[in-house]
């Protein structure tokens, strides 16, 4: 299920690749600005209107008082 929107930008793959066995297909995967793909292949995505993401930036940590897997 994509994941729920979080404000920021959303890019989808303009071209189809596999990144360590992540299999990104070109105009579907869609992922939020942020994500590991996006800064390291910024050529191989375009920006699309906001919309429901197929990978998630995840936090490294969790916030303050905050536990992980919280929504």
């Amino acid at each position: 299920m994509p994941a729920k929107n979080t404000g920021r930008r959303v890019f989808v793959a303009n071209t189809s690749f596999v990144k360590d066995n992540l299999a990104v297909y070109g105009g579907v995967t869609r992922v939020r600005e942020g994500h590991e793909l996006v800064t390291l292949y910024p050529h191989l995505f375009d920006l699309v209107e906001d919309a429901p993401v197929h990978y998630e930036v995840e936090a490294a940590t969790q916030g303050p008082g905050e536990k992980r897997g919280d929504q």
